[in-house]
Order: C-alpha cells, then sequence, then structure tokens
C-alpha cells in the first residue's frame, strides 16, 4: 500500500505527536488519519514505538494532553 507523504499543512498534528509520545520512548513513526475530501484530521492516529515497553508505560496513562486536547490511549 502507497502512503503519500503528508502535505505541509497535516505536518504540525504529526509533530505534535512525536513530540509528546518521545517523553515515553522511541517513536519510529507518527501518523494522524485525514478525512480525503476536506483533508480535517479524522481524529484519531497511530504512534509506533521501537520497543514494546514503551508502548505500554503510554497505555498505562488514560489520556493524553496534546496541544490542548485530551487524547485517549
Amino acid at each position: 500500500i502507497y502512503t503519500p507523504p503528508p502535505q505541509p499543512h497535516l505536518i504540525p498534528y504529526i509533530d505534535d505527536l512525536y513530540t509528546h509520545f518521545n517523553a515515553y520512548g522511541q517513536v519510529i513513526n507518527a501518523e494522524v488519519l485525514f478525512h480525503r475530501g476536506t483533508q480535517n484530521p479524522r481524529g484519531f492516529g497511530f504512534v509506533t514505538f521501537f520497543h514494546e515497553h514503551e508502548a505500554e508505560s503510554v497505555c498505562r496513562v488514560d489520556l493524553h494532553m496534546i496541544n490542548g486536547k485530551y487524547v485517549c490511549v
């Protein structure tokens, strides 16, 4: 499956994920899903960590505050 590179106006959302979750460990990928027609965020995304225990530490926290918004993991 081909995933095109993010559009420049979408990068701040991805940067917010990297910035927040890097505090828990090495983030190797962060992705925010957008509506194809409007290019608005769909309200969810994915973060991939290098080590499983890093992802587990993120899951121990129910809500994360990212850029002024609560994020449920």
